[in-house]
């Protein structure tokens, strides 16, 4: 495998989630959805395991109903790793895949940003990616990969809460602080530059 072109596949990926990645905000309650009790364990390998926690349908900075999908990463290896490295999904409606969108509700930006969190060792992190819905009432279908070359697919098909529509309508706009958005979208490229620079002197090294 060229290592290049892995590593910047994994960059690409992870500056598409960038946008995602807005505002800091200190929460204690992780997200839930009407069907938290109802987590679906996806993979579980020697390796890792990723759970789905559901989605909880919310707006987007710009009023947009979302589907904030909620999942939980575990590392099960002595190596440092973060979902938005370790764990690939696609989201589709109605036979669509859907975008991610930008989310600056207080509640749930935490969880978003987890997403580059690093755990090891058994340990887990929950965290979520807000995908903006075409409609309030077709279901979703996620195809996840444990692995971006050559990996398992998984899929799950997710139920939308019957007033998705009322929820997501009720919700205010967000006025957005679009400088420090920047700034913020920049720090998170610095670093997904840094760890990319890392690999390929590592792999150079070998």
């Amino acid at each position: 495998m060229n290592i290049r072109k892995f590593t910047a596949t994994i960059l690409s990926a992870a500056l598409l989630l960038a946008p995602c990645v807005y505002a800091s905000a200190e929460d204690t309650t992780a997200p839930q959805s009407e069907e938290a009790a109802q987590t679906s364990v996806i993979f579980d390998s020697d390796t890792k395991k990723l759970e789905c926690n559901g989605c909880v349908i919310i707006s987007d900075y710009q009023n947009a109903p979302t589907a904030l999908l909620v999942m939980t990463y575990t590392n099960k290896t002595a190596n440092a790793n973060s979902p938005i490295f370790d764990c690939f999904q696609t989201v589709f409606q109605g036979g669509v895949s859907l975008n991610t969108t930008v989310i600056s509700d207080p509640n749930y930006v935490t969880y978003v940003n987890s997403q580059m969190t690093q755990v090891k060792d058994g340990a887990s992190v929950t965290y979520a990616v807000p995908y903006l819905l075409n409609d309030t009432y077709t279901n979703l279908e996620v195809e996840f990969k444990d692995a971006i070359y050559n990996g398992n697919s998984f899929a799950l098909n997710i139920s939308l809460p019957a007033d998705a529509g009322g929820n997501a309508e009720s919700e205010p706009a967000s006025e957005v602080d679009w400088q420090t958005k920047y700034n913020e979208l920049l720090e998170q490229y610095k670093i997904l530059e840094e760890k990319y620079n890392a690999l390929v002197s590592q792999t150079e090294g070998n």
